[in-house]
């Protein structure tokens, strides 16, 4: 698989921010939820969001691209320890008041029973 070289810094960061929190062996359930600041251009001078501002994240990165890269920073940085073990996943990406990334991991049997 191509990575592109923009994704050094943030799997980077993702390794910073996961490597005291090494899990057991798995199977992991991740849910990975994405913020991004928004442009200047969707506000008006007053600073108030205008109408216009798109309400979701439409544009680039793409979902799929942010979740991989994301889980391969996380093999990368000893926090999983294959991403075989990821058995299923939630990626979303909107906007938000800064940029980053709110990581959730849990067993299967736990989001099953968190969705009850």
């Amino acid at each position: 698989m191509y990575t592109p070289k923009t994704a050094d810094g943030w799997k980077v960061q993702v390794a910073v921010a996961v490597r005291d929190r090494i899990q057991g062996p798995g199977p992991y359930f991740i849910r990975l939820e994405f913020f991004f600041e928004r442009p200047k251009a969707h506000f008006g001078t007053k600073g108030n969001l205008l109408p216009s501002a798109p309400e979701f994240h439409e544009i680039k990165p793409d979902w799929d691209n942010l979740g991989k890269s994301t889980q391969d920073s996380m093999v990368d940085a000893g926090f999983l320890s294959d991403d075989r073990r990821v058995v299923g996943a939630i990626v979303t990406k909107e906007w938000g008041e800064r940029a980053g990334c709110r990581v959730t991991i849990s067993s299967p049997k736990s989001h099953k029973e968190a969705m009850i």
